[in-house]
């Protein structure tokens, strides 16, 4: 699960890189996350959270709604509103 390792770990990266500069910052290494697994749901969160930000919701919503369904996260729902 070599894949599924390095996905996770682009993840936090992104997820650092985010609250240190910002959600623009981040979105290459949510993207990577996700080209290394697909379905990691908290990756699909984050990004969806990312480009919500950034006043991106038409590509926002497919993975908040990704991120939702796997029910990692309630508050999903409200962004998703």
């Amino acid at each position: 699960a070599k894949g599924v390792r390095e996905a996770s770990l682009e993840f936090e990266l992104g997820d650092t890189v985010e609250k240190l500069e910002g959600p623009a910052a981040a979105l290459t290494h949510y993207q990577a996350a996700l080209r290394l697994d697909p379905k990691l749901p908290v990756a699909h969160g984050a990004l969806g959270r990312a480009l919500a930000g950034l006043q991106r919701p038409a590509e926002a919503i497919p993975h908040l709604e990704a991120a939702a369904r796997a029910g990692i996260d309630k508050s999903l729902w409200l962004a998703l509103a």
